[in-house]
């Protein structure tokens, strides 16, 4: 059995015909959806979580051991690092939530155009919603990591 693909009227969009879709077939299909939920929720979570979280343990471990009096100039780029960090992580969150409600509304959709025999179109607002805080808390990271590397570097006396 093949799945038909058509374009929406005045949509960039692809619709997919599911009716001639056999019921093991459209099964098998969703779990594919469901087991790919699950995998880019924990991949996201991970790395973007263990990134934010190691950073702002390494700078709290850095200010004990390393430079336990920075200079004060210094501490704007340590504040700034912890509520990027910290934004690094809420928008994390925020992408992951936003994501299961994708998935959640793209399972409905397909179930919605199996039953009915009509068009399957992907919803699209809560994948591009979570694209965005997905960017944001990349973005976020690695500016709080840079601003770490700063204070690092201002902080850190050189033998000679």
């Amino acid at each position: 059995m093949t799945t038909e693909f058509q374009a929406s009227p005045g949509s960039p969009a692809t619709d997919r015909t599911l009716s001639p879709l056999p019921y093991d077939v459209f099964l098998a299909e969703r779990a594919k959806i469901v087991e790919a939920r699950q995998r880019v929720q924990q991949r996201s979570e991970h790395l973007v979580t263990g990134g934010a979280v190691g950073a702002l343990v390494l700078s709290i471990t850095f200010l004990d051991r390393i430079a336990p009096s920075p200079t004060p100039s210094s501490g704007v780029f340590l504040a700034v690092a912890w509520v990027l960090l910290l934004g690094s992580l809420s928008s994390t969150l925020a992408a992951t939530l936003v994501s299961q409600r994708a998935f959640d509304d793209h399972l409905a959709e397909f179930d919605r155009a199996f039953s009915e025999g009509k068009p399957f179109e992907m919803p699209s607002v809560r994948v591009r919603r979570a694209r965005r805080f997905s960017t944001a808390g990349a973005a976020l990271l690695f500016a709080g990591v840079a601003s770490l590397a700063v204070f690092a570097f201002l902080n850190i006396t050189f033998s000679t």
